[in-house]
């Protein structure tokens, strides 16, 4: 049997490509990995815009139905994570 451990979306990726060769087994481990947009610098305004547009998408059930479409109707699955928490990373 072989095995190998990398992001949970990619992971789900491939059984909604190839359910009846991969299954994710487990639970999620280790460090959480933010995903990101990444703006320019001084990109302020365009920072609000991208984190109000997310929240609607959010709040209006939306990202529950992407989600479910694109990849819980794939590998059977009707437990929709929760999405990324909003804001401002900068280093």
């Amino acid at each position: 049997m072989d095995a190998y451990v990398i992001d949970n979306t990619l992971n789900m990726g491939s059984v909604a490509k190839n359910p009846s060769k991969y299954q994710i087994v487990g639970s999620v481990f280790g460090d959480v990995d933010p995903y990101g947009i990444g703006l320019s610098k001084n990109s302020d305004g365009a920072v609000d815009f991208v984190n109000d547009f997310l929240k609607i998408v959010e709040d209006n059930g939306l990202w529950a139905e992407l989600w479910q479409l694109t990849i819980g109707d794939r590998i059977n699955s009707t437990d929709v994570p929760t999405p990324p928490a909003l804001g401002v990373f900068k280093d």
